[in-house]
């Protein structure tokens, strides 16, 4: 494909992963063709191309992941996602990857992620809700409402509750914490010690 062309890998079980990183981070090598190995916690700022294979696999996040390895820093960065040319793709995988060519931000990716799978229930059990019956909007709508609604509650005062004993926090530490907080060791002057805490 590319004539004269170093080529690695890194694949999970691999035995020299971290070593064929290494040396394709050090520039020892061109190419490096990889599983998802490389989604997360890979820094390779010379890289500046990305080729995903049967994109339409793979979740927005996971896209939008890949997509962060290349053109980090300096280098302008290039992500193609591929998919088969006779594909019968569904509605959902055409949307994920509109989503993932329109979305720039993780905020983008995540907004884009829910108004395709749904919101969820946000206090229960399940991972995909039904945000397409209601629309994205009037669902965040009716969220920050409830969330409003719930940082207006005002709960009575507990009748039964003991509150003796309670210490009132103050600025000023008192001459007992002052001897505990640093040790004599670390500083010895008594004034130097205060000053530090108080600093």
């Amino acid at each position: 494909m590319i004539p004269g062309a170093r080529v690695t890998s890194a694949f999970g079980g691999q035995a020299d992963v971290d070593d064929s990183i290494r040396r394709f981070a050090n520039l020892e090598y061109d190419i490096m063709v990889a599983t998802t190995i490389v989604e997360t916690g890979l820094d390779l700022p010379k890289a500046n191309t990305i080729i995903v294979n049967h994109a339409q696999l793979f979740g927005i996040s996971e896209l939008h992941q890949l997509r962060g390895r290349v053109g980090r820093r300096s280098e302008k960065g290039y992500a193609y996602f591929l998919t088969p040319p006779n594909l019968n793709a569904t509605a959902t995988m055409k949307e994920r990857l509109r989503s993932i060519a329109k979305s720039a931000t993780g905020r983008e990716v995540a907004e884009a992620d829910m108004k395709i799978r749904g919101a969820g229930n946000i206090l229960g059990k399940d991972q995909s809700g039904n945000v397409g019956d209601v629309g994205y909007e009037l669902y965040m709508q009716m969220v920050e409402e409830a969330i409003l609604d719930l940082q207006a509650v005002s709960l009575p005062p507990a009748e039964d509750c003991d509150v003796t004993g309670l210490v009132e926090l103050t600025p000023e530490p008192s001459p007992e914490a002052l001897e505990n907080a640093i040790p004599d060791n670390y500083i010895a002057s008594r004034s130097e010690r205060a000053s530090e805490l108080l600093a």
